[in-house]
């Protein structure tokens, strides 16, 4: 088990920060979340680090990250084939005639969802919805929920016995 603490002091509060903007850079990356930066998000918000800073950062790196999953589905509708890609033009007209609804929706998915952002992204660029309708929202919900979930599980004990928790599991998985 590793305290919080202990992960901060060894690590550094400028590194701490440059870390999680890191890992949650290589998050947003993978497909469908392999990179848990959620952990490292709440261990750092634990062991004593701002929240309102730890927040935005994770918020911004894993938007960062995700552009990537767009910016595939974006090249990847080539190899569609024609039924499939009729679907997707449903979901660009949809994008371009109620916009700002669209961009509601992926604001509240991504403020409230604790799942890959790639669900959104991907098909958002077959549908060749423009980049900022889709990065935008996104961002501002992934703010509002990491810093959310920095902020209360620094205030929730709770989460240090969650933390105790998971950090002895591969413990027991290798040293069995």
């Amino acid at each position: 088990y590793l305290d919080p603490n202990d992960i901060v002091q060894w690590v550094g509060v400028e590194n701490a920060y440059v870390l999680i903007f890191v890992v949650a850079i290589a998050g947003g990356f993978t497909t469908f979340n392999v990179i848990p930066y959620h952990l490292l998000l709440i261990s750092l918000a634990v062991g004593g680090m701002n929240p309102f800073i730890l927040g935005p950062l994770a918020a911004a790196g894993v938007t960062l990250g995700d552009t990537t999953s767009y910016f595939v589905g974006w090249q990847g509708r080539v190899i569609l084939p024609d039924g499939a890609t009729k679907w997707f033009d449903r979901i660009f007209r949809t994008g371009k005639d109620r916009p700002k609804l669209f961009m509601f929706l992926f604001f509240l998915y991504s403020t409230f969802m604790p799942t890959s952002n790639d669900l959104l992204t991907i098909p958002a660029g077959i549908a060749r919805v423009p980049f900022w309708r889709v990065m935008a929202p996104l961002l501002l919900g992934n703010i509002i929920f990491d810093t959310a979930l920095a902020y209360f599980s620094l205030n929730i004990k709770f989460a240090r016995i969650v933390l105790s928790i998971i950090s002895t599991v591969p413990n027991k998985l290798f040293y069995c």
